[in-house]
């Protein structure tokens, strides 16, 4: 991503995740899965 830290959008989600970018604890790793598939297609 823009930083450097992300390679992927997986990764942005996962080791990037931060709270400056919204609060994800609260999804579970199927819907991180299914909103990474979905900015996929974007």
């Amino acid at each position: 991503m823009h930083d450097g830290c992300a390679a992927t959008l997986a990764d942005r989600f996962g080791t990037c995740a931060t709270v400056l970018h919204g609060n994800i604890a609260p999804l579970s790793s199927a819907d991180i899965a299914n909103l990474t598939a979905y900015l996929e297609t974007l």
